[in-house]
């Protein structure tokens, strides 16, 4: 069975309905490659909405190259020349001092380390480990002073967890007022666009480093901090919506490097100035390649991981948060785009199809851009264009399987007929060829080969046809010139109708001048017959206009006919023989006069003679007819 086959079985509306069903399923499963290109769709989106400026009160104290080069190798200098960094960096009255380094591995200098970390405004790190492992950790009594004091369960959410981590040296945590994991969450491609507010280490949930931080900045207890996995976070007022896996997505403010930076042998020298980090949060964490911290994000292949933490303290602090429609809301909005191609897209053409199709999704796409920048919103982008264009295009596909060979019917049906011109027209509206009987208003002509008779019998059959294939083939172009419809041909007499199957107006009018034109060119053909030697022949014409009922009439599957039937048919026939006895070329009924009097008079080259009443056969009452003399 071929797709038009198909297509005609299932029907447009049920063809539309299964896409979006497979469309809705779609999305319910979200495969990986579409969730991939989602992402990407995501990224574009904040590479040319992101501001690429920043609040200047999140600064990062860099372990770079160029402090690698002026101070040696990290390790050789990492517990003896790092504190007294620390220390300067506390004398330049920062606010918050947050270090992403893991002092996990004890050392004979971790006394001058607790000296120096041993305030009030130094937060710690330490690392949780994913990894599949049967030592389960004891977590020190001050690690778990540190773990959110308030959280409520809730159904549905994730909260990622481990039995095991990297933690700082035992003496050391004491030393940190403030302590939160560094873990981070990339997404299925490994861009890292999410943050995880809390990890559950053996039975306790601990804050991100990022959330300590900022804690630690807006002077939080971490009494006064509620969190609900999977729904909210809340840092006293100031709530945070989560994902059902207790993330949010990170609004990056530009690419590496927008945040101040400063080299920490630029702090060790003193070469940096005081108001660069006094009141402020001062990240200390690694951004030289050699040090294996560069994460991929959304704006950038290599951003060092401490920038990442920069970029969520960032959000805090100007509470600016990327929020994600929920599914329900994508449900609604591709159930909209079907009921747009349900409504619309049935009665359209092949390019008014294509016009709105391309509308819609150019509208979306514009609109999801709108949206994140202006208010931050993520709309997903990939299944409702997705669902448009397949429906478009299925749409599309119907219209050349289906209609096309629809149009392919009507002008096998129509081409021999009527003429081109309304072949376009019933294809353009095919309504207009609807098989069955329709009663409607018609003007009939028949014209007749009077005298055919005795033709006949002075001639062979090969010449009898041969007069008879010119003579009707040039009345045949002069009725499709006239927008007529070719009815029929029974032996020598032509019929044809007007208004049928297109409205015509005028189509008294039509049939009038097509058997006056009809009247000349068969003096033509006469006249040079007449040269020829030959014998001529001349029509007879009638006309009539009235009701009639209209349609495909005959054996359905065998053999039918495009005819018209009714009184007014027979009276037209009946019209036409009258053309003999009254020695008429053309005779036309008193109805089509009545609708072309105004018109004919108007002619000057016919003589319109109303002829005394006539008697014919079917009709009671005598009729009135009018003959048309072409001079």
């Amino acid at each position: 069975m071929n797709i038009k086959n198909v297509y005609k079985k299932i029907g447009y509306y049920h063809v539309v309905f299964l896409v979006f069903l497979f469309n809705l399923v779609l999305i319910f499963i979200s495969p990986d490659f579409l969730m991939h290109l989602e992402f990407k769709t995501y990224d574009w989106r904040m590479m040319y909405t992101s501001p690429n400026k920043v609040s200047g009160k999140v600064v990062i104290a860099a372990i770079d190259e160029k402090s690698l080069k002026e101070l040696g190798r990290w390790d050789s200098w990492s517990r003896n020349k790092f504190p007294e960094i620390i220390g300067k960096i506390k004398d330049y009255g920062a606010k918050v001092i947050a270090i992403d380094v893991l002092f996990s591995e004890p050392s004979k200098e971790d006394k001058n380390l607790i000296k120096y970390f041993n305030n009030n405004i130094t937060i710690g790190s330490f690392a949780v480990n994913f990894e599949e492992t049967n030592d389960k950790i004891k977590i020190p009594e001050d690690v778990k002073n540190h773990s959110y004091a308030n959280v409520l369960s809730s159904r549905g959410s994730v909260i990622y967890s481990s039995n095991s981590a990297i933690l700082p040296i035992k003496d050391l945590i004491s030393s940190f007022i403030g302590l939160g994991h560094i873990n981070m969450l990339q997404d299925s491609d490994g861009v890292l666009r999410r943050e995880l507010v809390g990890i559950k280490l053996i039975d306790e949930i601990y804050p991100s480093f990022a959330i300590r931080t900022y804690m630690l900045y807006k002077d939080i207890d971490i009494e006064d901090v509620l969190l609900i996995p999977g729904k909210a976070l809340f840092l006293r007022e100031q709530k945070i919506d989560l994902d059902y896996d207790s993330t949010f997505l990170i609004n990056y403010k530009g690419r590496e490097g927008i945040f101040p930076r400063y080299s920490l042998s630029d702090i060790y020298f003193g070469r940096i100035k005081l108001e660069d980090v006094k009141e402020k949060i001062v990240l200390v964490g690694a951004t030289a390649v050699g040090l294996y911290d560069l994460r991929v994000t959304p704006l950038s292949r290599n951003m060092p991981g401490i920038e990442k933490h920069a970029h969520v303290i960032e959000n805090l602090i100007d509470n600016e948060f990327i929020k994600k429609v929920s599914n329900v809301n994508l449900y609604i909005v591709v159930f909209l785009i079907f009921c747009v191609h349900v409504l619309f897209t049935k009665s359209l053409k092949v390019r008014g199809i294509t016009i709105v199709g391309f509308s819609i999704t150019i509208a979306y796409i514009l609109v999801s851009f709108i949206l994140f920048k202006y208010f931050k919103i993520w709309i997903n982008v990939v299944f409702p264009v997705l669902t448009n264009l397949s429906l478009f295009l299925v749409v599309i596909i119907y219209k050349y399987a289906v209609e096309e060979s629809q149009s392919r019917q009507i002008k096998k049906m129509f081409s021999s007929y009527v003429s081109d011109k309304i072949v376009n027209e019933l294809i353009k509206n095919p309504d207009m060829a609807k098989l069955g009987g329709a009663r409607k208003e018609v003007t009939v002509l028949f014209a007749d080969v009077r005298g055919f008779t005795s033709f006949t019998e002075k001639h062979t059959p090969e010449e009898v046809v041969a007069y008879l294939n010119e003579l009707l083939g040039e009345m045949t172009d002069i009725i499709m010139k006239y927008d007529g419809t070719l009815d029929k041909f029974v032996g020598d007499e032509i019929m044809a109708m007007w208004n049928v199957p297109v409205e015509q107006e005028d189509h008294a009018i039509k049939a009038v001048l097509c058997a006056i034109e009809m009247v000349k060119r068969n003096r033509e053909l006469a006249n040079r017959w007449l040269k020829e030697g030959k014998e001529p022949l001349y029509l007879g014409i009638g006309i009539n206009t009235g009701e009639a009922v209209v349609g495909n009439m005959g054996a359905e599957g065998k053999k039918m006919d495009y005819t018209a039937i009714g009184d007014s048919v027979n009276l037209g026939a009946r019209i036409e023989a009258l053309t003999r006895p009254l020695n008429a070329d053309i005779l036309i009924s008193k109805i089509t006069y009545e609708k072309t009097k105004s018109f004919l008079k108007s002619l000057d080259y016919i003589n319109i003679i109303q002829c005394e009443s006539q008697h014919v056969k079917g009709k009671k009452e005598e009729i009135i007819v009018y003959k048309i003399e072409v001079k």
